[in-house]
């Protein structure tokens, strides 16, 4: 990692522990020898364009492993809240001088590193409080950049146990910050790469015993779909599952009937849970959908077309 000319330091924050709900113990599974987040470290280490990386952990005993993987690696920890993840994200980000964010995740072992400066440079280059990757990336290569100020009133406000546990929701659906999506340029939403079922740890074990052994962390996501489209079996395997489905499982533990009643993505979502059980991808129309989110979710089904305007 080099630090930047440009005056903010950034931080990168790579939030992780061991009590994942549908795939417990997932960041230390082991890929070609080594934890899963030991391998995200590395490939994260490669951007150019982060100051610091640092990972947010829990103060919880069976998140110990994790701090001390993270301190093996040189990396600094930060151990907060299991439950508040904003607050984690605050507190850590203060701690460290931070004043560009990068929201990482844990479950994300081929994070691709020049997306990640992409993202970085966008925030240093343009007004912006928040900008992320879109709809039209693949599900793993998730990258988030906001300023110290957009985290900070995003702690001081959000107050919904959805808003705390996923730490930019707040800033994305609130229409109070100066938000911004980066497109992939092509339509690549239909690649499952993130680790929350036992068939994306299958999937991702498969990559990397394909690529790690001659390249190391330098594979990129063009050798990934290289692989991919010659073995489209790796792809099958965890084809089915939806995407954004912690999200989604967060809001309807707010409410037992899934998105807030007046959420204008409410019907789109449950389409898209039935559509993803049967149909391969689910539907293609989400990576033809506006680039800004509501309420963290996109959409992915059209109601009606008049003109340039769809609902």
């Amino acid at each position: 990692m080099k630090a930047q000319a440009a005056t903010r330091k950034v931080v990168a924050i790579l939030q992780a522990r061991v009590g994942s709900t549908r795939l417990p113990g997932k960041v230390l599974a082991d890929i070609c020898g080594q934890p899963m987040l030991w391998h995200q470290m590395q490939r994260i280490k490669l951007a150019r364009r982060i100051d610091e990386l640092v990972l947010a952990t829990t103060a919880q005993p069976e998140d110990q492993p994790l701090a001390a993987l993270a301190k093996t690696a040189g990396i600094p920890v930060f151990l907060g809240s299991s439950e508040d993840v904003l607050d984690r994200y605050y507190q850590a980000a203060t701690k460290h001088a931070a004043e560009l964010i990068v929201r990482l995740t844990g479950d994300c072992p081929l994070i691709d590193p020049t997306v990640i400066d992409t993202v970085v440079e966008y925030a240093q280059t343009h007004a912006v409080d928040y900008v992320g990757t879109g709809w039209d990336f693949p599900d793993g290569l998730d990258v988030e950049v906001f300023t110290m100020e957009a985290l900070e009133r995003a702690w001081r406000e959000a107050a919904k146990p959805s808003e705390r546990e996923h730490v930019a929701l707040y800033m994305n659906s609130t229409g109070r910050f100066r938000t911004h999506r980066l497109s992939a340029g092509r339509d690549l939403a239909a690649h499952r790469w993130v680790v929350d079922e036992p068939d994306d740890l299958e999937a991702i074990r498969r990559i990397y015993e394909a690529l790690y052994p001659a390249q190391g962390h330098r594979f990129t996501t063009e050798d990934i779909l290289r692989l991919l489209a010659a073995d489209p079996s790796i792809q099958a395997l965890n084809g089915h599952i939806a995407r954004n489905d912690g999200l989604l499982q967060s809001w309807k533990r707010e409410r037992p009937s899934g998105l807030p009643r007046r959420h204008p993505l409410a019907r789109s979502e449950e389409l898209w849970q039935r559509a993803a059980r049967i149909i391969p991808a689910g539907t293609q129309t989400m990576s033809k959908g506006p680039t800004q989110y509501v309420g963290g979710v996109a959409p992915k089904y059209l109601q009606r077309a008049q003109g340039s305007r769809v609902w």
